[in-house]
């Protein structure tokens, strides 16, 4: 499933799991809590700005994708892929 040129916020993501969709050109915005993105691919998204609270990324790809200030401390990071995803400002949990 592909979905193109959306404003996504917290109606649309929260409680949710997506599985195998690509996001393409679309816009993360506010308070994004408790979803779940299993193999999910993100091109030329723009994620800069969005809160992420008790949310996974597993196996997802952000070609393209601009996520700066974005704060990973509460964000499960599984096998993702940042190659070409601007990444500026974030906070990194490294321990």
């Amino acid at each position: 499933m592909k979905i193109s040129n959306k404003i996504l916020g917290s109606v649309e993501l929260n409680g949710k799991d997506f599985d195998d969709i690509t996001f393409e050109a679309c816009k993360f915005q506010s308070e994004i809590k408790f979803t779940n993105f299993n193999n999910c691919k993100f091109i030329n998204c723009d994620l800069a700005g969005a809160v992420f609270n008790i949310t996974s990324f597993t196996k997802c790809s952000f070609t393209g994708s601009k996520l700066s200030n974005i704060d990973f401390a509460d964000i499960r990071i599984k096998d993702c892929d940042f190659s070409d995803a601007v990444m500026e400002n974030c906070i990194l949990d490294l321990s």
